[in-house]
């Protein structure tokens, strides 16, 4: 799709700001675009039309530390010799960028924002298979395994409060809380339920007594998700 070795079409390489001789108007034709500016906030998803093909039953590009991303992404030449076209996993952080946009379709999203209070589980469309496996297995005795960083699967480690340059595509985020809940069982809110309007919790806890007896006992209930567990 992309001309490399000055073949007739759209070139690789593009010119950097200022003035360029020798491109006559019968044998080019040049078109000027907008540096690609990614703002503060958001992340900048590629696609790319042409490069390595991806492997079989791949969707994504391979993932690649982010400021090695950069780099390749804004030299099309290296771009097209060692990335992969299609979809990228590795997104653009904010700054500016100059991009071929024949060769780059560009994308934005907002930042993937984990409030205080919470983590977040990932779920990675990419990679390779899991390889953690867990205690517990799952339904029918299968094993059940999460997945180290690069790998296809459930993330075993959850992300912190913060903000993270994520693919929504290739990463799906689900947020869990882990501050403290209080469930209350008392008697005194039993009748409150039957009221309009109240909160509604869970009556009191009855116990029966060793000469018979039913009574009534008030239960306070304090629980979290510690980050580890999530």
């Amino acid at each position: 799709v992309i001309a490399r070795d000055g073949e007739l079409g759209d070139q690789a390489s593009v010119l950097s700001p200022g003035w360029k001789f020798w491109y006559w108007p019968v044998v080019y034709d040049v078109r000027n675009v907008p540096i690609v500016e990614v703002e503060y906030g958001k992340d900048a998803i590629i696609e790319a039309s042409d490069g390595n093909p991806l492997s079989t039953g791949q969707v994504f590009a391979d993932e690649m530390e982010p400021g090695r991303f950069q780099q390749r992404i804004q030299d099309p030449m290296a771009f097209l010799d060692q990335g992969q076209k299609g979809p990228q996993t590795t997104v653009l952080t904010p700054g500016q960028y100059r991009l071929n946009t024949d060769l780059f379709k560009v994308n934005m999203v907002r930042q993937t924002d984990v409030k205080p209070g919470t983590v977040a589980v990932l779920k990675s469309n990419v990679g390779a298979a899991a390889t953690v496996e867990l205690d517990t297995p799952g339904e029918g005795g299968d094993k059940v395994y999460l997945a180290n960083e690069g790998e296809k699967g459930i993330r075993a480690v959850a992300l912190l409060p913060g903000k993270y340059p994520l693919n929504p595509d290739a990463f799906e985020v689900n947020v869990v809380s882990t501050e403290r809940r209080v469930a209350d069982y008392t008697e005194s809110q039993r009748f409150a339920n039957d009221n309009p309007g109240t909160v509604n919790r869970e009556s009191s806890i009855n116990v029966k007594s060793q000469d018979g007896f039913n009574f009534p006992v008030d239960v306070r209930v304090v629980y979290f998700i510690r980050q580890e567990d999530a």
